[in-house]
């Protein structure tokens, strides 16, 4: 079976793989990904129509070429442009659980794995790879087991190849800190997250490059930390803004969660704010992670229980002037007990992309990612991602990044070549074009006590296109009766329609029928009919 996403707010399934069952029914997809569409009919039933989007499957699903069983290959995904970062923390290259990155660079419509980077200095339970972040030429993946403190390691590109540049470490170290299990790069600027950091509090590094030479510029707590805040367990800078988040924290409630904006100034970095929930409760752990995008701040609260125990939330908060605040709260439309919606969160523009790692359905822990979008100030959900043959564990949706029309989900618990080996599905957000139709209708006129047996149309497409394309399995007239049968008549292309089906939606009056269907190379066709008159004579 193949992979399955809903691409539509309400009634649209894109599904991935070569070859797919529907009804018990076998069809063969030939490489491309096919879409499943729910047609909501006026009686509340639903039909399916079948269309293609040309696209290689390999711009899907990404393995490393050298995937082995316990890597978790997805536990972090980051991505700029063109260029794709995958953390396999468990890889065991350089010793058991070293930790490897790995970097996919987009070529037309294809990913191609250009690069597997290991640290200089590698060695077992480093956990290289637990963090990754991406901007431009400059990757920091984090290490957070390195030397029992943990390091961060930059990587520059020059051409194609990409080498060390720097290993990171802070000041008078961080003795089991968990320095690298975040971290993030913007420009010159890379901040590390050190959550367990003496006496756990929790901190976060700024380092700056100058030339090819990095220093660490500050260090950075919470103005009111306290023990076991967690300050650092995650991390994202933008410009000259850092968003820190302490999930522990005890904001609005026992480890409820907060995250600390910071700003840089003439005086260094300030703590300009202090977030919480406006409806933040006990254990939500609101920042277990965050992301910025200009003046806007996602932050995953993975058990916050508003849709119940643990199925968690997402809350955006917008910069006026220089205040921040709540612009909405974001639970998943099919919200469900112990998904931990949130966990991981990406923003770019307008758009953002949330995982829920414990998702249960298809299956225990398979897990699933959400894309929303913001129209003015609404965030609306447009899609679902999720494996539909998920065995159980594979945790998609541990780690998510969202970049233009761009969308990488990890999941580390993808068995395929072995157990855990994991993978990373990577999602072209651009919908399919769609192409006017000519639509002619025979009889203009119907009786609704005629006993004819068909109604036909004529489709016919401008001259750059062919009717000879048209998948006739695909074409629906007035989104809910599927043509019975078609044939191709010089340039176009008739289709029938069972007349009894398409009068038990009529009553008297006049009407101007919509026609759709796909061609075979993925562009959508959508044409109205001239006026037609429906009568029931006595």
């Amino acid at each position: 079976m193949p992979k399955m996403l809903y691409i539509s707010e309400k009634n649209m399934i894109l599904i991935i793989g070569k070859e797919i069952d529907i009804g018990g029914e076998h069809i063969k997809n030939n490489g491309k990904i096919m879409v499943l569409i729910i047609l909501e009919i006026l009686v509340g039933l639903s039909i399916f129509t079948l269309f293609s989007i040309d696209a290689d499957p390999h711009e899907t699903k990404l393995v490393a070429d050298d995937a082995a069983s316990g890597d978790e290959f997805g536990i972090s995904v980051s991505i700029s442009g063109n260029t794709l970062v995958v953390g396999a923390f468990w890889d065991d290259d350089a010793g058991s659980n070293s930790g490897s990155a790995y970097i996919f660079e987009r070529v037309g419509d294809k990913w191609i794995q250009q690069a597997k980077l290991i640290a200089s200095d590698a060695c077992g339970g480093d956990r290289f790879g637990h963090s990754v972040s991406i901007d431009g030429n400059t990757i920091v993946i984090g290490a957070d087991g390195d030397d029992n403190d943990g390091a961060a390691y930059v990587f520059r590109r020059n051409g194609t190849a990409w080498t060390e540049e720097a290993k990171l470490k802070p000041k008078g170290g961080v003795i089991f800190g968990l320095f690298g299990r975040s971290v993030s790069v913007s420009g010159d600027v890379v901040v590390v997250g050190a959550p367990s950091a003496p006496p756990a509090l929790g901190s976060a590094y700024v380092f700056v490059r100058n030339g090819s030479v990095w220093t660490q510029q500050k260090k950075l707590g919470a103005g009111d930390a306290t023990k076991g805040n967690c300050f650092g367990f995650s991390v994202f800078n933008s410009g000259n803004t850092i968003v820190v988040g302490a999930r522990y924290n005890d904001g609005a409630d026992t480890q409820s969660g907060a995250v600390y904006v910071f700003q840089q100034s003439a005086g260094g970095w300030i703590q300009k704010a202090k977030l919480i929930a406006s409806d933040g409760t006990k254990f939500d752990f609101f920042g277990e992670s965050v992301s910025i995008s200009e003046d806007t701040i996602v932050i995953g609260a993975r058990q916050d229980s508003d849709k119940g125990t643990y199925s968690g939330s997402v809350y955006v908060f917008i910069r006026n002037g220089s205040a921040w605040i709540q612009q909405a709260k974001l639970t998943a439309s099919d919200s469900k007990e112990y998904a931990r919606f949130g966990y991981s969160v990406s923003i770019e523009g307008d758009n953002i992309a949330i995982g829920a790692r414990y998702d249960n359905e298809p299956a225990h822990w398979a897990g699933s990612a959400y894309w929303f979008q913001r129209n003015g100030s609404t965030w609306n959900q447009k899609a679902r991602f999720f494996i539909s043959d998920a065995k159980g564990s594979e945790h998609f949706g541990t780690s998510v990044c969202i970049s233009g029309t761009t969308m990488a989900v990890g999941v580390p618990g993808d068995d395929e070549f072995g157990y855990n080996s994991g993978s990373v599905y990577v999602y072209n957000l651009t919908p399919p074009s769609v192409l006017t139709a000519s639509i002619d209708i025979d009889p203009d006129t119907l009786n609704l006590k005629s006993k004819g047996r068909w109604i036909t149309a004529y489709i016919t497409l401008s001259e750059d296109h062919d009717v000879n394309d048209i998948v006739i399995d695909t074409v629906v007239l007035e989104d809910t009766i599927p043509a019975e049968w078609g044939d191709v008549q010089t340039e176009t292309l008739m289709v029938k329609f069972d007349r009894s089906e398409v009068e038990d939606m009529l009553s008297p009056g006049t009407y101007n029928f919509k026609i759709t269907g796909d061609l075979t190379y993925g562009t959508l066709f959508e044409g109205y009919s001239d006026e037609i008159r429906v009568i029931d004579p006595p």
